[in-house]
C-alpha cells in the first residue's frame, strides 16, 4: 500500500453520486425522519498499488474532447491519463529529469485549446505536450521581480 495515500486522493479519484433513498428496515423511528444518503461508487480512476497507482495529486484536468482525465502526480514526475468512462489508465505523460518532457515538479497541470501544459517551477518551465502524450515544446518561465522602492 502507497503510505503517501490519503483520504483526499481517494475522494478525488473516485466519482461518487449521492441520491435520497428509502429509510432501511434497522433505522429507528426516531432516526427515520432524518433524509438518508446513499454513496454509490459510479467509477474509480487510479489504484491503491500498481502501475496505476495515485498518490499526491495536484490537479485533474478533462482532456478537451471529455474522453480522458490527466491527473497530475508531482510524486512519480509525470501525468496519468485515465479513460473518463472507465478509469483504466491509458498512458503516462512525462518522467523525472531535466531533459525535454522531464520534470522535477508537476504543477498544476491545465489545458489550452488543444495542448496540455505541465508547469515545473525548479525547473523555472512548461512543457507543453499533445493531447496524445507526444511532447511540443518547452518554454522558460521568466521570473518578474518588483522593483524596490
Amino acid at each position: 500500500m502507497n503510505a503517501l495515500l490519503t483520504p483526499v486522493t481517494i475522494l478525488s479519484a473516485t466519482i461518487i453520486s449521492i441520491a435520497i433513498t428509502h429509510t432501511p428496515k434497522y433505522v429507528s423511528q426516531e432516526q427515520s425522519a432524518l433524509p438518508t444518503r446513499l454513496l454509490v461508487e459510479r467509477i474509480r480512476f487510479g489504484a491503491v498499488d500498481g502501475e496505476a497507482a495515485l498518490s499526491f495529486v495536484s490537479s485533474v484536468v478533462p482532456s478537451p474532447d471529455k474522453k480522458y482525465l490527466f491527473v497530475g502526480q508531482p510524486t512519480t514526475f509525470n501525468v496519468y491519463v485515465f479513460d473518463r468512462l472507465t478509469g483504466r489508465l491509458v498512458r503516462t505523460i512525462g518522467r523525472r529529469g531535466s531533459g525535454p518532457g522531464e520534470f522535477q515538479n508537476v504543477g498544476a497541470v491545465f489545458v489550452r485549446g488543444d495542448t496540455l501544459h505541465l508547469p515545473d517551477k525548479p525547473q523555472q518551465r512548461i512543457a507543453m505536450f499533445s493531447t496524445d502524450g507526444t511532447h511540443i515544446s518547452t518554454q522558460r518561465i521568466v521570473s518578474q521581480t518588483s522593483p524596490s522602492g
